[in-house]
Parts: structure tokens; C-alpha cells; sequence
């Protein structure tokens, strides 16, 4: 079932298309780093480039009768494009249900329609409106919608903007304003001229209703496990040895738990290792790893290691992000093992409450519910007060404040809004930062969330509970726009099927209809889930602290890296173009060099790979 890495494919429809096909099959190669298959269909005018076979592509390509193609086998997972009567493409729910992403042309009305399934675990980008003589295209890679363009387009400063909050771009937005996203579980249709594309339908988990219990049915637990170890069964049918990322934690330990000892498979483990051994999970990862008996793989990771691949890592980036580098290096150990899939523990945290923003948002929304009551001296007192006592009386919105910082931000919430508290946990950077780092863009367009993602968030979005809500955001925010979208960009690049059992539809669905009393249990986070799988699950994977995931890039930025911060911060051109104030940015990049070890790596980083990957693709 290939998931996260649905390869890539560019349909670009118009005589330009046809005419410098092989311009942009050559860009194309360029910038995704694969070779292309490519095909023609001149009654169409139609271009497709895959960098996989495509199963009836070259009859497709010969036929008058229009286009029709996959490319994956399996339903559910795979991206379909077709050219139908306009009575098919109205009804847009067999393919919104059988595929990871579509794009119908309706030949009577000379329309596309596009669509992403949800949970659609491919990022699928579009061309707002026609570029040169390229009227549509469609791609799993902006990149390849970049290099079907063949122009220099123009810079969404307010995206970048978000972005710099956030440390990801958020559906719809990219860097540039002519090509978007689709949401998952979004159709949208051409209407009248181009680049007027109209909601048809708009899918997500707050549609799903919430289960009652019944009399003889399976307990929460019961139902959960076997939708679990489905998934994982499913993800792993037809496999000899199954290749699993192993952090020595609750999620990916359970995935492999559950392939070795319920399905009885051979389980071959990795996991990213490092000389400090406070960000190290090696001790935990091999404890696992002993119990259930995989063969396992601890993969040392040094500063060298990491600045020689520092070109491919920053190349392989479709889009800008403050993550996905850990997921690069060890997934590129495990393609250059010979494995063409592995499995990860990614999405369990976001429905199981794993994250620390479960527990932070609800205590900072009691006392924001307190502040808030206050009169306004009384406000204006505790604030000052609290800026004294945690040493931010000046410029808390420099990343070296860290949670500090962030708590004076949370004194100018006006009120204990969930979504707003939740946003800025989740913050790279503060709002009042973006204030002085990109001081022409409207303060809206960076302190929430994209216009069309927060019709999603409007009125009752997840029940009346807190955490289901949190939940819900971390779902439909994190997950969907940071985790989901560096697993595509690291499948392309180590071309390996990344395979998420925790993302499964049916697994999400059945955890979703529970009430939040049954998930989010009182104790050590994800309980739940523990029980779900404890006859299984080895006691070393959750009688330990949660350390995440992470690189000790803070200790590595002081060399290489930092100079190459400096060069392209003086890019006065580059940063105009972005809308960034060259003094802030020298600013935040000094406030971060000297506080490396005591804030997390992702503020400096961030702004390092966005400037990266504007300066090679502007």
C-alpha cells in the first residue's frame, strides 16, 4: 500500500505543454533528482511525466478515447487521472474514496475537477490559473509544477510569513502565490474563467459522528487493537523482511511489536543514534529491539556525517520545512540497506494525545480564562509583573526566551480561545517576532490560520471537549502539514515507500467515533494505546521519558552551517523579495547563536532552509 510516497506525476494540459515536453521533462529530472517516464496526448494536449511505469499508460497515450491511468495497484492509495463524460465527473465520491488524489477533465464543459481523499497522505499541488501557454497542472511536487512553468513566479509573502511562525507551510499556501495545495478531503472544480476554482466538497473528521456504546459489543480497546494490527497487516502483506524506524517509544515500538509477535513477520529495525546521550534513544531502541527479537540497526549519526550530506538533505526538500532532516538521513540508511518500504510509528501522537500540547494548552487556557477576568490595570499589572520575574521585559519575542517568551504572548490573547493557545504552543516563532521580521505583512495573515483551513475550525469543529479538540488540531494542523508532507518529500528523495499504520482511515476513524473519555485517559500519555497492544508492547518503550525524535543540530549550527546563514542573510535581493527585514533577521540569527544549548534547534534552522530553498528555486 503506498502511501506517504505516491510517486511523482505532472499532468500539465496546453499547446506549451506539448511543445516543450522535453524542456520540462528535463527540469523535472532536475529538480526531483528521478528519472521520468513521459507521455503525449495530442488530442488533449496533454503532459504526463512519473517517474514510476504507469499500468496502461502507453495505450493510453495512443488512444483518441481519451486518458485513464493509476499509479498504484492497490485502492486507496494511488493517483488517478481520467477523462470522463461530464455525467461521471459530477459525482466526485467514488473517486474522492478510491484514491489518494484525483484530477476528472470534463471534456463537454473543457473543466477539470481535483480532488484530495481524506486522510489524502500525498500533498497535491495545483496551478491556480494559466502560465504561458500551460493552461492546468497538477503535481505530487511543486517542484515539477515549477519546472512546468519555466517563470520566475511570485513570492506569497504572507505564506512565507506563516511559515516563519509555524516552521511549515499550511494547505492551501506554498511560497508562491500562482500554484496551491489542496486540503484533505477538499474538491474543487473550474468555473467559468480560468483560475476560478469552486468547493464541491470538503471532507474531514469533523464530519464523522461520535459512537455510543453498545450492549455485547467489543470494548474501545477491543475495537482499536484489531483495527491496528489490520493496518499494520495490511501495510505489510506480501513482505519477506519488514523494515521499521524504531525510536524505542510507545508508537513505533507497537508497529513492530505487532508485525513481529502478532503477524509473525521479520522485523528489521533502524534507528538514529548519536554521540550525546541525552538526545540519544539507542539504550531504549535496543532494549525494544531485544524483546521482540528484530534484527536490529543503531545508526550513528556525527556532526561530519551530518554537514557532508548537508547539500543533499537541503536539496531534497520539495518545500520549505523546519523538520523532516531526521527522517531523511535515517530513511536513506534504510533504502541504501536494499529496502523498498519500511514502516513508522508517525500519526500516533496526534490521535492518541502523545504531545506535550495536550497537557500545556488546557493548563494555559485555566489561567487565561483567570487573566482575562481581569480589569485592565489589573491585566497591565500582572503582566509587567511577569515580565520582570521571567526576565523578558525587553524584546521577549526573541527565540531565546523560549517558553518565557511564549508566555508573555499568551498574556495578548485577548481570550482563552483554544485554537489561538494551541497555535502558539505549536510556534517557531512568536507573532510579535513576525512583527519586526516581515513588518509589511498584515498581523492576520500570520497569527492564525489560512482562510479556506479555518472554515474547518469554525463552531463546533471536535465536540464540546478540550482535548478532542486538541486532538483535532493536531491532526488536521501538525500532522497533515508538517509530519504527512516531509514523509512525502523523504519517500522521493530516498525513493522508499515510507508506510504509516497510525494514518490508516479505518484505524483513524474508529479511534475518532470514541468519546474523549475512553482515548485521553488520566496518567501517562497514550494509556490508551498502551492497553491496546500491552500483551505485546515491551515495558522499555513507555516505563521511560519521551525525548522525540530529534538531531542536536543546536550543536552543530556553529560551524558550516553558520556561515552559510551569514551569506545568505546578506542577500539583500532575496530577503526584499521575501518581505524580511535583514536587521531582524541578523538579529534572531545572533539570538540564537547564543543560546544553542538552552532553546530547541528549529528557530535558526528554519529560517536557514527557507532562505536555502528560495535562493535555489528564485
Amino acid at each position: 500500500m503506498s502511501e506517504s510516497t505516491v510517486p511523482f506525476l505532472l499532468l500539465a494540459q496546453g499547446p506549451t505543454a506539448i511543445a516543450e515536453s522535453e524542456r520540462i521533462a528535463r527540469a523535472a529530472e532536475r529538480s526531483i533528482g528521478l528519472s521520468l517516464r513521459r507521455a503525449t496526448i495530442p488530442e488533449r494536449e496533454l503532459l504526463v511525466l512519473t517517474t514510476r511505469e504507469v499500468e496502461g499508460l502507453d495505450s493510453a497515450s495512443a488512444s483518441r478515447g481519451g486518458l485513464s491511468f493509476a499509479l498504484a495497484k492497490r485502492p486507496g492509495s494511488h493517483w488517478v487521472a481520467r477523462v470522463l463524460p461530464a455525467s461521471e465527473v459530477d459525482d466526485v465520491k467514488a473517486p474522492l474514496a478510491a484514491n489518494d488524489a484525483f484530477a476528472l477533465f470534463d471534456p463537454a464543459r473543457d473543466a477539470w475537477t481535483i480532488g484530495r481523499s481524506h486522510p489524502g497522505l500525498r500533498t497535491f499541488y495545483y496551478q491556480v490559473a494559466g502560465r504561458g501557454g500551460i493552461r492546468f497542472a497538477a503535481s505530487t511536487q511543486l517542484r515539477g509544477l515549477l519546472a512546468a512553468s519555466g517563470a520566475t513566479p511570485s513570492v506569497d509573502r504572507a505564506a512565507i510569513s506563516r511559515y516563519c511562525c509555524n516552521g511549515f507551510f499550511l494547505d492551501p499556501e506554498t511560497p508562491f502565490r500562482e500554484f496551491r495545495s489542496l486540503l484533505q478531503g477538499e474538491v474543487l472544480r473550474e468555473r467559468g474563467s480560468a483560475g476560478d476554482w469552486q468547493l464541491v466538497a470538503d471532507v474531514s473528521l469533523r464530519s464523522l459522528p461520535i459512537a455510543s456504546s453498545v450492549a455485547g459489543s467489543p470494548s474501545p480497546t477491543e475495537r482499536v487493537r484489531e483495527r491496528l494490527i489490520a493496518a499494520v497487516a495490511a501495510r505489510t502483506e506480501g513482505s519477506g523482511d519488514v523494515a521499521c524506524m524504531l525510536s524505542g517509544g510507545v508508537d513505533s515500538s507497537a508497529v513492530a511489536a505487532i508485525a513481529a509477535k502478532l503477524l509473525g513477520k521479520k522485523v528489521v529495525t533502524y534507528s538514529l543514534v548519536f554521540e550525546d546521550e541525552e538526545l540519544s534513544e539507542a539504550k531504549y531502541a535496543t532494549a525494544v529491539a531485544k524483546r521482540l527479537a528484530t534484527d536490529h540497526h543503531n545508526v550513528l549519526l556525527k556532526q561530519p556525517d551530518f554537514e557532508n550530506a548537508l547539500d543533499w538533505l537541503l536539496g531534497s526538500l520539495d518545500v520549505p520545512t523546519a523538520d523532516a532532516v531526521n527522517s531523511l538521513m535515517i530513511c536513506r540508511t534504510v533504502a541504501e540497506a536494499g529496502h523498498a518500504v519500511t514502516l513508522a510509528g508517525v500519526g500516533s501522537d496526534e490521535l492518541f494525545g502523545g504531545h506535550e500540547c495536550m497537557r500545556r494548552v488546557p493548563r494555559a487556557l485555566r489561567l487565561l480564562g483567570m487573566y482575562s477576568h481581569l480589569p485592565r490595570f489589573g491585566r497591565a499589572g500582572v503582566r509587567g509583573l511577569a515580565a520582570l520575574a521571567l526576565g523578558t521585559r525587553e524584546e521577549s519575542w526573541l527565540p531565546s526566551h523560549g517558553l518565557r517568551g511564549k508566555f508573555m504572548a499568551l498574556l495578548d490573547e485577548e481570550r482563552p480561545d483554544p485554537l489561538a493557545v494551541y497555535l502558539l504552543s505549536r510556534r517557531v516563532l512568536v507573532p510579535e517576532a513576525l512583527r519586526h521580521l516581515a513588518p509589511e505583512v498584515p498581523p492576520e495573515s500570520y497569527a492564525s490560520l489560512p482562510p479556506s483551513m479555518m472554515r474547518r475550525f469554525e463552531g463546533d469543529y471536535a465536540g464540546k471537549d478540550l482535548l478532542k479538540q486538541l486532538s483535532y488540531c493536531e491532526q488536521e494542523i501538525y500532522l497533515r502539514n508538517q509530519l504527512l508532507r516531509d514523509l512525502g518529500m523523504v519517500g522521493v528523495a530516498c525513493d522508499l515507500d515510507v508506510r504509516l499504520p497510525f494514518a490508516d482511515k479505518d484505524l483513524v476513524e474508529a479511534v475518532w467515533s470514541l468519546p474523549a473519555s475512553a482515548v485521553f485517559l488520566e496518567g501517562r500519555p497514550k494509556t490508551f494505546l498502551i492497553e491496546c497492544v500491552k500483551d505485546v508492547l515491551p515495558i522499555e518503550a513507555y516505563d521511560r521519558p519521551k525525548l522525540g525524535f530529534v538531531l542536536p543540530i543546536g550543536h552543530w549550527l556553529s560551524g558550516a552551517i553558520s556561515s552559510r546563514l551569514e551569506e545568505l542573510s546578506a542577500k539583500t535581493g532575496l530577503l526584499e523579495q521575501l518581505g524580511i527585514d535583514p536587521t531582524t533577521l541578523k538579529a534572531i540569527a545572533r539570538d540564537c547563536a547564543g543560546a544553542r544549548e538552552k532553546i530547541f534547534y528549529n528557530r535558526e534552522w528554519c529560517l536557514f532552509v527557507l532562505l536555502d530553498w528560495c535562493a535555489r528555486h528564485l
